[in-house]
């Protein structure tokens, strides 16, 4: 026994001596990587030492590595503290790292509104001098909201806003990228939402979106785990397919609201630039950021709408011609439309807890630092009155959800139901081959025993071939007569028991 246990002990001391090993060798192949990847300006102009560079380096890709695993996720509430975005060298290096590289160089549409109850400006700005007019032309003191409208997203926008804005750079990450899970991050005095725009766009247009929709169906893989790869295919067929782009908004203390849409977002500034050009909405009355933000959601939520009648509508014609003739090709498209359902449900979802985080993240005491009391916390930035206007957004949320996840449910059942169907004719037809074999089962009896070669048989020597029939006529009419009789009986036994249960139902329904 003791030998065993000295055996086991040396077993575990190598054994932790080899992960040890392999543990060192596996740090210095990182800090050798990132010290090949280092780049020289950093190590000249930045006052760190070269093993601190290293190992932040490390971390970084390690929380990269977490933050890409696995498909969409959501993270609400989270607070961070305020490092403001500078344009210093560090910072720039940041922004032109490998993955912010490959974020959108689109012409930006930029559009700037402020407003009051009296007073409605609206003023537009080219993507190059957008720096220069958030520096010169600041909010007027009659406007009670700003609102900076951006539609085509680039770098240089994103730093710009994040330079005049004082944004984390982690937002302007958030930004720029387009795979930024959908969320709600707090900071001190200003909060960022993250939030997909899906829309239903129609194959047969001429606009610049419809055309960007048929490069998608073109050149999307349809296994893609991403919904804005996804080729959509039962909606394709109907000459129809879901644009889903990534949406920013900021919400800051001095009452400005910043909207940054990828392609997609001049139907939702025409909807609310109209409403705000009334005097009498409640949009211009309230004099409340929240509310056009609440308008901004409102827009876009409305607008993921037709997407689940369209579902909705595909599913009940295939519905239709399942009910009339169920074959294996239908379950293919089943299964299509179930996994088109799952990808758009697990988009959905994230909207609602964010939506709901709106309305219930109130500030507590000890989340505002002593130094920034007298700014407005980020979590009162969202008046009373939007909270409740948002109840309506998130109903509309849950409405959506409900309606793909009882699609979901449906063609699972169809599914099922299909397959029965198949069964139970096969099964229709094992029984009717059953009933020919009852039935020529005497004949076949018949037909050996005069096949055989008995000497003498004189029932086959003093007759001719009528006593086959003499004898074979009367059996196959008894062998129909009972299989029929024994059908009809089991039918006549089930319309019996159906008129006695209606029968006990009836005095139960009567009294009802």
């Amino acid at each position: 026994m003791a030998s065993m246990n000295c055996t086991s002990g040396m077993s575990s001391l190598l054994l932790r001596t080899h992960v040890s090993r392999a543990a060192r060798q596996s740090i210095r192949r990182s800090s050798t990587y990132a010290s090949s990847i280092l780049p020289q300006k950093w190590s000249r102009n930045s006052g760190l030492p070269h093993s601190s560079i290293k190992t932040a380096l490390c971390s970084d890709s390690i929380r990269r590595a977490f933050q890409n695993y696995g498909t969409r996720s959501y993270r609400t509430g989270q607070r961070r503290s305020r490092p403001a975005i500078t344009a210093d060298r560090e910072h720039a290096a940041h922004l032109e790292s490998n993955e912010l590289a490959t974020a959108n160089n689109l012409e930006s549409v930029i559009k700037v509104v402020d407003f009051s109850v009296e007073r409605l400006v609206k003023h537009e700005v080219a993507s190059n001098s957008l720096s220069e007019f958030l520096k010169t032309q600041k909010k007027p003191s009659w406007a009670a909201c700003r609102w900076i409208y951006v539609n085509g997203l680039n770098q240089d926008v994103a730093k710009s806003l994040g330079a005049a804005n004082s944004l984390h750079r982690l937002e302007i990450e958030d930004i720029i990228r387009n795979d930024t899970p959908t969320k709600t991050d707090f900071y001190n005095d200003h909060f960022f939402v993250s939030l997909p725009f899906l829309k239903l766009v129609c194959l047969h247009g001429q606009g610049q979106e419809s055309k960007r929709a048929d490069f998608i169906i073109q050149e999307s893989d349809f296994h893609s785990h991403d919904p804005r790869h996804r080729k959509w295919a039962m909606l394709s067929s109907r000459q129809h397919t879901v644009s889903l782009e990534q949406t920013s908004l900021v919400l800051t203390a001095d009452s400005t609201l910043i909207t940054m849409f990828d392609r997609s977002g001049q139907e939702v500034f025409d909807t609310i630039f109209e409403i705000l050009e009334s005097q009498q909405t409640i949009l211009r009355t309230s004099n409340d950021p929240s509310m056009l933000l609440h308008a901004v959601i409102d827009a876009i939520v409305d607008l993921s709408l037709p997407i689940g009648k369209a579902f909705k509508e595909a599913f009940q014609e295939l519905e239709v011609s399942v009910l009339m003739k169920p074959s294996i090709a239908q379950s293919r498209q089943l299964y299509t439309l179930r996994s088109e359902l799952i990808a758009l449900r697990d988009v959905i979802i994230p909207v609602g807890s964010v939506v709901r985080m709106l309305r219930e993240h109130y500030a507590s005491p000890n989340t505002t630092p002593p130094s920034q009391s007298s700014q407005v916390a980020a979590s009162n930035l969202v008046s009373p009155m939007a909270r409740t206007y948002l109840a309506d957004v998130q109903d509309n949320v849950e409405i959506l959800s409900r309606s793909t996840h009882s699609t979901i449910r449906s063609s699972e059942n169809l599914t099922a139901l299909i397959f029965n169907t198949i069964a139970a004719k096969q099964n229709e037809s094992v029984r009717q081959l059953t009933f020919v074999s009852i039935f020529f089962l005497p004949l076949t009896f018949l037909t050996g025993y005069f096949g055989m070669n008995f000497d003498p048989m004189p029932i086959v020597n003093d007759n001719s071939d009528a006593i086959f029939w003499y004898i074979a006529t009367p059996v196959m009419l008894t062998s129909l007569l009972f299989v029929a009789t024994r059908a009809a009986w089991a039918r006549y036994s089930f319309h019996r028991q159906q008129r006695r249960i209606m029968a006990a139902r009836a005095p139960r329904h009567h009294r009802g």
